[in-house]
């Protein structure tokens, strides 16, 4: 089976109590990293959010892009997330940890299924 190359958007706002998990499970994952791309549209976080993003872009070999989301909510997140990629678009609605042999790939638009 050949693997699309994905991204992933992320909206966040002060997520920083959830959000190392979600990527941690994102960089667990067994899908290729070289296709994956995961896009943060932040809110204008307060918190360590953009810290542990940085962590993760220099520790877990994906892409990792930090959008601004001026509008602050998850759906002008996700719209910003859109506009800014040309790759099938795997999201999520929630922080959860996912097994390594799942990933984000698009069926129905947004679906989470084993590949």
């Amino acid at each position: 089976m050949t693997c699309p190359s994905i991204s992933i958007v992320i909206p966040t706002l002060n997520s920083q109590r959830t959000l190392g998990f979600f990527l941690k499970s994102i960089a667990m994952q067994e899908y290729p990293h070289d296709l994956l791309k995961v896009i943060i549209t932040d809110g204008g976080s307060t918190d360590r959010t953009l810290y542990i993003v940085g962590d993760f872009r220099e520790t877990s070999g994906i892409k990792t892009s930090v959008c601004e989301n001026p509008l602050k909510t998850g759906e002008a997140g996700k719209a910003v997330g859109v506009r800014k990629t040309k790759k099938r678009i795997g999201g999520v609605d929630r922080f959860r940890q996912y097994p390594a042999e799942y990933t984000m790939v698009p069926e129905n638009d947004t679906a989470i299924r084993r590949y």
